[in-house]
């Protein structure tokens, strides 16, 4: 059902739709009194809604205040969630043969299982709400683009390749351990994502106003590319970050009460604003860790130069811990402060 035009369209009984509800920019729904309207997808000025639940304006008591697009004091409309099932007569993702309610959307979730003839492979952008890959199943990209608006639930096989994965909605979500070396991209406007398993990435980029990205808790996680913030939140829990590669590389500081590691076989990390973490370890003959100009940083735990150059630059470093290693400690112009509350042991250095 579409509602579109100027002014306000009011339902004269209760709705039970069968697919999506569209209002479009300038139109205004009246749910009047009625409580129990319902659909499987809602397009809101044209934004796909995921968050599952009841929509309706303010003193309705919905899930979901929205005063521009609805109207009546006590309607309600639910928002359900609709599965679409793998059942792979062939390999095509985005053939709507292949699903029992027709190729996933940002507002369907997607299950795939074994016991069919082909496992789906992704040769054009898809999207889904929520994926389930059940164990034994796999689903495979030919490098190309995979959105997901809700959970990825991982119990089989994830085959990416280089595919980009974008994380993106407005909810809370979970992501389970993937591997690819494409991109992260986190585009989200409300909501945390939360990563539930060890991820390997090229670039992770956060770029979604009112969205963080929680790195988890106790895992660890591959970057060997960029790490960029350039709008929401990144949370590092108390997982752990390596950076790796031959490039060279800038991370967007985060804080968390994991470990941070450079483990790079060439190039440079540079910090572009300020990080926390408990241990920081720099690994890698000819590589250089640049804290930037006149940002500050925490390490809690001890600092360690196994090899490579740690520079400081102009920045202002507390360190909590031991400093030590056989790599090159370069204080430059940096300040730092000594903040552990136990007895540190702390290599020479000049600044």
């Amino acid at each position: 059902m579409v509602i579109s035009g100027t002014g306000t369209i009011t339902l004269d009984a209760a709705k039970t739709l069968s697919g999506s509800l569209t209002n479009n920019t300038g139109s205004t729904l009246d749910l009047n009194e009625f409580t129990t309207h319902s659909c499987f997808g809602l397009v809101l000025g044209g934004t796909s809604q995921t968050i599952l639940g009841t929509y309706g304006r303010t003193g309705s008591g919905a899930d979901n205040i929205n005063d521009v697009f609805f109207a009546g004091t006590s309607g309600l409309i639910a928002l359900n969630s609709i599965t679409t099932t793998w059942l792979g007569l062939n390999f095509d993702w985005s053939d709507p043969t292949n699903w029992t309610n027709g190729v996933p959307t940002s507002v369907s979730d997607a299950v795939v299982s074994t016991g069919v003839p082909q496992q789906p492979l992704i040769s054009s952008p898809a999207e889904t709400r929520n994926l389930t890959i059940n164990a034994g199943a796999t689903v495979t990209s030919a490098g190309i683009q995979l959105s997901v608006f809700g959970n990825l639930v991982k119990n089989g096989n994830l085959a990416l390749g280089a595919a980009p994965v974008v994380v993106t909605g407005t909810g809370t979500q979970t992501i389970d351990v993937f591997s690819t070396t494409g991109n992260l991209l986190v585009t989200k406007l409300g909501g945390v994502a939360t990563v539930n398993g060890n991820i390997t990435v090229h670039d992770i980029t956060v770029n979604g106003a009112g969205g963080t990205l929680n790195l988890g808790s106790g895992l660890s996680h591959t970057v060997s590319g960029n790490l960029t913030l350039t709008a929401g939140a990144i949370d590092g829990g108390s997982s752990n970050i390596t950076f790796t590669g031959a490039l060279t590389q800038t991370s967007s500081g985060f804080t968390n009460t994991g470990n941070i590691t450079s483990n790079k076989s060439a190039g440079s990390l540079t910090f572009s604003t300020g990080f926390g973490c408990t241990d920081f370890t720099v690994s890698g003959a000819g590589t250089t860790v640049n804290l930037g100009t006149g940002l500050s940083h925490t390490i809690n735990g001890n600092l360690t130069i196994n090899s490579g150059t740690f520079d400081a630059g102009s920045a202002n470093l507390s360190l909590g811990g031991n400093l030590s290693g056989a790599g090159t400690f370069d204080a430059d112009a940096s300040s730092i402060t000594l903040t552990g509350t136990a007895s540190q042991s702390i290599a020479g250095f000049t600044t």
